[in-house]
């Protein structure tokens, strides 16, 4: 049986978001290389009916006017982006299974990074989205902060 020190249910929950997050990253970074070069307004309009949404409204207009707007480069550049920090996430992941404590501390710093950020989205547009994030971040920073010394490797 592990010792009190090695067992941390909340841990093994960051390592799952972190690893989720990953996996999700990636797949959607290869998506996205697939679409580089292709018209993206006739797939965004496949998405719409295929979720029975109704594409005449202004709202789906107007964000299949923004999607015509988008070029191939920033395709590539969202792709390479979501690439990278899904791997970073894996790599996180990875890093908290083993209890890497340099791993530990870039989690917590990657976590309390974007609480200011969210903070602000929240400050501009209020939504319950927003407010899920920014309470799981500040959650994951209290509690890595806190265990630091419990949870990795001296």
């Amino acid at each position: 049986m592990p010792s009190p020190s090695k067992r941390a249910p909340t841990l093994y929950a960051i390592i799952a978001l972190k690893l989720l997050r990953g996996v999700l990253g990636i797949v959607l970074a290869v998506k996205a290389y697939e679409l580089v070069g292709e018209d993206l307004r006739p797939h965004f309009d496949a998405t719409v009916r295929r979720f029975k949404l109704d594409p005449e409204t202004k709202f789906f207009d107007r964000l299949g006017d923004r999607i015509d707007e988008i070029t191939p480069g920033n395709v590539k550049w969202a792709a390479t982006g979501a690439l990278l920090y899904g791997a970073l996430s894996l790599g996180e992941g990875l890093g908290l299974i083993y209890r890497s404590r340099w791993v530990g501390r870039l989690v917590l710093a990657e976590s309390a990074f974007f609480v200011p950020i969210e903070t602000y989205g929240l400050v501009r547009e209020p939504s319950i989205t927003i407010v899920v994030i920014l309470v799981v971040n500040v959650a994951i920073v209290v509690y890595l902060y806190r265990n630091r010394e419990r949870l990795y490797r001296h």
